[in-house]
């Protein structure tokens, strides 16, 4: 993210760029008390009335803090103006600013700004009410509105903006403003900014689609230009994108070529435009890893004798290992030597959530509901430390718990209200369930969940 931020801003003819921290009021900056005596200030605290640092960025803005003079100083209007800046070759003129700005109600307080486009100044921006408010309490703290305006239309020799600050004649709240740009995009300057699609899922193909999204950064149109996509660093596709995309724009482009991406692997692909006169070649490429995870066909049996079969584990805390069990209670498989334990020699952690996942299987080929047996083995501490099974039709996007399904299911949750294993099974424990709804679907994953508290820890789940 933060290369993405640094080609931006090398890739535009910047005429303002102010964060305030360094001296103030900056070089070439103008602060104005129109009313009253006080004027725009610089620093970390924006609002005396808290405490803390109440700023937008964690470092020095400018801020009017009108609530800290008191009911006496009702009379208020402030400019902050930057240097003078020739715009009047620009095609395309942005203005970008950081900013919180906290109205009182019942009185006509605001903060806008205007540009000088030559001749006389015109608004561009106006606020009468809260976006966020308070630094601390309000809906933005920590994440406060970022304004970005065309001013295209106000281009010259002379141009200027002002930051103004009215505290409707009577006893208000404050505004704060930082992080301050003026730019215009390069002429020509265009990219890929996303690889929608292929995306990472079970049974990809040899002709898969690759879609792309293309950005054009610059200040013209354009069209009629390449883009490319290769895997692995092969032979690239190239086409030709026809569309115009207008500056600021963006389009999907789906290639009419496809990607090979049938082997059960991980891919490197790439994406590039390749516009003439492209100012800025840095932005060109996305780059996306895409697994092709494989895909399981019934009848499917695995005993973790040889292998992880597919499945993996992941979460927080997590303590799930393969092998030979060998803790106090949990200390042999229920045949073969191996299985998946909560921790092979000992106990699971505290604050756990974790998870062993199956590889992608495939129902389509069976004439109904599959059925799914397992050994399971639990040793928790009831009633706060448990375990369930989840299922996933979209790759793991969104999970489902996993409910009992058909006419005799065996040993599914043995507390059946918070429907989960809890507690001592005593011994290896044959589970069995149809899964229900699950007949014709082509992409399944099933997944044990486990999740326990800060407490007592115990031998956990074999699975």
């Amino acid at each position: 993210f933060l290369i993405i931020l640094l080609i931006s801003a090398s890739a535009q003819t910047i005429f303002v760029d102010e964060d305030f921290n360094g001296t103030n009021p900056p070089t070439g900056w103008t602060n104005t008390a129109v009313s009253g005596t006080p004027v725009w200030i610089f620093g970390i605290d924006g609002a005396t009335a808290h405490t803390g640092n109440q700023n937008l960025d964690g470092t020095v803005m400018a801020f009017f803090d009108d609530d800290n003079l008191g009911g006496a100083s009702t009379n208020n209007t402030v400019e902050l103006l930057t240097p003078v800046f020739n715009n009047a070759a620009a095609m395309v003129t942005n203005l970008e600013f950081d900013y919180n700005f906290r109205e009182f109600g019942t009185i006509a307080d605001e903060f806008s700004v205007e540009v000088y486009d030559g001749t006389s100044w015109v608004q561009v921006f106006s606020r009468t009410t809260d976006d966020c408010g308070s630094y601390t309490l309000g809906q933005c703290s920590g994440n406060f509105p970022h304004a970005t305006i065309n001013i295209s239309a106000y281009a010259n020799a002379n141009c200027q903006v002002k930051f103004k600050y009215f505290d409707g004649n009577d006893w208000g709240w404050y505004v704060g403003l930082d992080n301050i740009l003026i730019s215009s995009p390069l002429p020509f300057d265009a990219g890929v900014s996303r690889i929608v699609r292929p995306v990472s899922g079970c049974g990809l193909t040899a002709t898969d689609t690759v879609e792309v999204v293309i950005n054009n950064y610059g200040g013209n149109s354009i069209s009629n230009f390449p883009v490319s996509f290769s895997i692995n660093g092969g032979v690239p596709v190239t086409e030709t994108v026809s569309a115009t995309i207008n500056t600021g724009d963006s389009i999907f482009y789906k290639f009419t070529g496809t990607g090979n991406l049938s082997a059960v692997t991980t891919y490197s692909i790439a994406a590039y435009t390749s516009l003439s006169a492209d100012g800025n070649n840095l932005n060109d490429t996305a780059n996306a890893s895409i697994q092709n995870f494989q895909l399981v066909s019934l009848p499917y049996t695995e005993s973790f004798e040889t292998g992880n079969g597919g499945w993996n584990t992941y979460g927080q805390n997590n303590s799930w290992a393969r092998g030979v069990p060998n803790a106090g209670i949990i200390s042999s498989a229920p045949s073969g030597s191996n299985a998946w334990v909560t921790n092979l020699t000992g106990a699971y952690n505290n604050q756990e959530l974790s998870y062993l996942e199956s590889p992608c299987l495939d129902f389509s080929s069976g004439l109904g509901d599959p059925i799914l047996s397992f050994s399971l083995y639990y040793y928790t501490e009831n009633p706060y430390d448990f375990a369930w099974m989840e299922y996933s039709y979209d790759n793991g996007s969104t999970w489902t718990k996993l409910q009992a399904g058909g006419p005799n299911p065996t040993n599914w949750y043995n507390n059946t209200t918070a429907k989960v294993w809890v507690g001592n099974s005593n011994r290896w424990r044959n589970v069995e369930s149809v899964l229900t709804g699950m007949g014709g679907q082509s992409q399944v994953k099933l997944r044990m969940v486990f999740d326990s508290d800060g407490s007592t820890t115990l031998d956990g789940i074999g699975f």
